[in-house]
């Protein structure tokens, strides 16, 4: 509930400040505010199902020890392995949080290069992929640590969230390679 309220609230903000920029300027490029728009709320998303909801806990008292990081590369995805073999139960928690970390990142790779005017490399996917999911993850930390959040911080949520991120460029390359072929020159 508080992500869809977060989103909600978040939405009306950018559209009243686009609206208030367009008759300001007095033009408007439809295709790009739309790309804009779809971008934005992509991000409202990735903010609303990683950093919420966030849990009040009268007389919580932050300490260190109730902090968990994992800064091992890969940890949780052979924890997850081993679980499986233990348990069929937990095949659904690891492909929701595997699966799950690559789609939530997968829009980033693809808008990313249809709002930017200058070319789009994959280094540049790579770098805004880790440091918008490295920010994830410290915002996770702070939560945990202010007992405000129940997220773990872990390598392996920016690893995959990057390889989300590529995946999309992947298909951003292929569908502009398609979408050139069909374009008379």
């Amino acid at each position: 509930m508080q992500q869809l309220c977060f989103i909600g609230f978040m939405t009306l903000i950018y559209l009243g400040s686009r609206i208030f920029s367009i008759k300001k300027e007095g033009n408007c490029n439809r295709k790009k505010e739309w790309i804009q728009f779809i971008f934005a709320e992509f991000v409202f998303g990735v903010i609303g199902v990683t950093l919420l909801p966030i849990y009040i806990r009268i007389g919580y008292h932050p300490t260190w020890d109730s902090i968990d990081i994992n800064i091992r590369p890969f940890h949780f995805i052979e924890e997850y392995r081993s679980l499986i073999q233990m348990d069929s139960f937990y095949v659904s928690i690891a492909v929701k949080n595997l699966l799950g970390n690559v789609l939530l990142f997968l829009p980033f790779g693809f808008l990313i290069p249809l709002l930017r005017e200058k070319k789009t490399t994959v280094y540049y996917i790579i770098l805004v992929c880790f440091c918008v999911s490295f920010c994830i993850e410290i915002f996770q930390t702070v939560e945990r640590f202010l007992g405000i959040g129940l997220r773990i911080a872990d390598i392996d949520d920016i690893l995959l969230n990057c390889l989300g991120g590529l995946t999309g460029f992947g298909i951003y390359k292929i569908c502009s390679t398609i979408w050139h072929l069909k374009t008379p020159r």
